[in-house]
């Protein structure tokens, strides 16, 4: 019975049990559909902040991303759906971003598409793109950037007017379009997180293969002598134009990639910390160095975070050995659970490894003569592989020397590339099929042959991107947080730390 209450009010008022009477019949809806988790708590508060006006809460990364963020509140108000609203909007965007580089870089429609597949069943995007954190925004812009930078890449630029041969010529003026795109998109990366910065020594890479080569292009014209070689009118000019300004225009594009990789990106940079500074003070250039030294110091502190539980070495992100747990459901009903976990498709992640290091493997050994010493080779001119291999090589290595705790979703601006990779890899794989074949039925029946491989090839992506579906439908409670059956989790708890 009850004590210390009096018997009137017991015998008047009804019984207190009823306060806690037929909890079943409440029903809720897990926390982060109205709250935050994992990193919004920093972000999402801050990029409020910054849209009010207010000193910023998190000043660990670059402003940018949070600004992005504001937008959607500004718009959607400081909702889950407002904050979360910025973010799956770049995870949209990546897909036709993603395309739109393999299509240039390989011009196949067909590798394109099965990179953007493949992207879009992928857990890791699915779960980052969703939480309004700041690492989609730098990979969605690192992606353009590459792109940009694998158009210059391409670029014809010993094209010349047979009548008039100038050296700043409507040629070199459209090259100098996708530089600046590329050093555009690179300074938005940088100030979204410092990974841009890992982008940045990888365009850099790419940038100097390609004065390199036109450097090699100039050789081999000034070799030549125009009057008396077997050429036409508009060859003649292409060679004469080689040899009188290629290095002119090596010297006039490097010093407008000052503008477009340096001054640009320093711009945008600064211009970005005017909504951090404002209300605390002047946005001064001290002011904006003093917080990069803030952040210097926070990120390259000896074992910050190596205490967590899900802290995960870089050579464990492929094999996805330690996935990171956001959020759980702590009242689900009897049998069920809800969790996030950020992981990647197994699928994706470990084709992705191997295709990616067989692509380094064949890199380095079209490049590189170790028979009598360590040389290079010439090329092809098919800049596929060092593209891949530098734009994954750039976002991945970086976090070997990094002596803080690092977590698997510092792999995911590496997805993109390794997904690349794979598409190219089948491609390539079908290729040698229809090799294999026209030598074994002979020229008489390649058009046989042609229709055979091309159902091998048809068949290699189709179940390629069936497996990747299915394990997307598989892990898709692990990775949304999505209620279920705990005997579904159970089933595909294939991995440590995968917690329920």
């Amino acid at each position: 019975g009850h004590t210390g209450a009096r018997t009137g009010v017991l015998e008047s008022e009804k019984p207190v049990e009823n306060l806690i009477d037929e909890q079943d019949t409440c029903v809720g809806e897990p926390g982060w559909y109205n709250g935050t988790y994992f990193d919004e708590i920093y972000h999402a508060r801050t990029a409020y902040e910054h849209l009010h006006g207010q000193a910023p809460y998190e000043t660990t990364h670059p402003p940018l991303g949070k600004l992005m963020m504001s937008v959607g509140i500004a718009i959607f108000g400081m909702t889950p759906f407002g904050w979360r609203f910025a973010g799956a909007l770049i995870g949209v965007l990546m897909l036709p971003a993603l395309y739109l580089l393999a299509l240039q870089l390989t011009h196949r429609r067909s590798i394109a598409t099965v990179s953007m597949v493949a992207f879009s069943l992928d857990l890791m995007h699915y779960t980052q793109t969703r939480i309004a954190t700041i690492d989609s925004f730098p990979v969605f812009f690192i992606l353009l950037s590459y792109l940009c930078m694998v158009r210059y890449l391409q670029t014809d630029l010993f094209a010349a007017d047979p009548e008039k041969p100038r050296l700043f010529d409507r040629c070199l003026r459209r090259s100098l379009i996708p530089l600046a795109l590329s050093g555009l998109f690179m300074g938005l990366a940088i100030a979204s997180k410092w990974i841009g910065l890992y982008a940045a020594v990888g365009l850099a890479l790419l940038f100097f293969v390609a004065i390199y080569r036109q450097y090699r292009v100039s050789n081999v014209a000034c070799g030549l002598d125009v009057e008396h070689a077997k050429l036409d009118d508009s060859q003649k000019a292409r060679v004469r134009a080689a040899q009188d300004f290629t290095l002119k225009r090596i010297l006039i594009t490097c010093g407008f990639c000052v503008i477009f990789f340096v001054l640009v990106p320093c711009v945008i940079y600064y211009l970005c910390y005017i909504p951090y500074l404002s209300p605390t003070g002047p946005v001064t250039l001290k002011r904006v160095i003093d917080a990069q030294i803030g952040m210097l110091n926070y990120h390259s502190t000896p074992g910050l975070g190596m205490d967590h539980p899900f802290q995960s070495p870089w050579w464990q992100w492929p094999f996805i050995l330690k996935p990171m747990w956001f959020a759980q459901d702590s009242y689900e009903p009897a049998g069920y659970a809800s969790t996030i976990m950020c992981m990647g498709n197994p699928w994706v992640f470990y084709l992705g490894a191997i295709a990616m290091l067989g692509a380094l493997v064949a890199c380095a050994a079209k490049y590189l003569n170790l028979r009598s010493g360590v040389s290079l080779r010439q090329g092809d001119g098919d800049l596929t592989l060092p593209v891949l291999a530098v734009g994954f090589l750039a976002q991945y290595l970086p976090w070997v020397l990094v002596p803080r705790g690092t977590y698997i979703y510092h792999y995911f601006p590496s997805v993109p590339f390794i997904i690349l990779c794979t598409a190219y890899v089948l491609e390539q794989l079908s290729g040698w099929f229809m090799a294999c074949a026209r030598q074994r039925s002979g020229a008489e029946r390649e058009g046989i042959a042609q229709r055979r491989v091309d159902r091998w090839g048809l068949a290699l992506v189709s179940a390629y991107l069936l497996i990747a579906a299915a394990m997307f439908v598989a892990f898709y409670p692990f990775a949304s947080g999505m209620m279920v059956r705990t005997s579904w989790l159970e089933a595909v708890n294939w991995f440590r730390n995968l917690y329920y």
